[in-house]
């Protein structure tokens, strides 16, 4: 049996984190120009971070499977991890969209 390097998932994380980054970014900008209220663009983040790491590391699974991977869950909770740890980096980033200041019932963002 082949032992199983600790680089062989680097792949995983690397998917995982890039896709995070990209659709958590692109969910913030959209809502944070749509809607006004915070908690509605902080709570349909949240869920949408949510749902996309299950799907990735559904995904990430499949398609190692039918790879014939030895180790497919893995290599899925590798990228479902990988995901949510993007995910919280990308909120960290982008906390200063959540800072609204209100003028003559405009919402500006203020760019800390």
């Amino acid at each position: 049996m082949a032992r199983i390097k600790k680089c062989d998932f680097f792949g995983s994380a690397v998917l995982g984190m890039h896709d995070a980054v990209v659709s958590i970014t692109g969910t913030i900008a959209g809502l944070t120009f749509t809607l006004t209220n915070r908690r509605l663009i902080l709570l349909t983040c949240i869920i949408m971070s949510v749902v996309d790491a299950l799907s990735m590391t559904a995904a990430n699974y499949l398609a190692t499977k039918t790879d014939n991977m030895r180790r497919a869950a893995t290599a899925g909770f590798i990228t479902g991890i990988a995901y949510i740890v993007g995910t919280i980096y990308d909120f960290y980033k982008c906390k200063t969209c959540f800072y609204w200041h209100n003028t003559d019932n405009n919402c500006n963002i203020i760019w800390i």
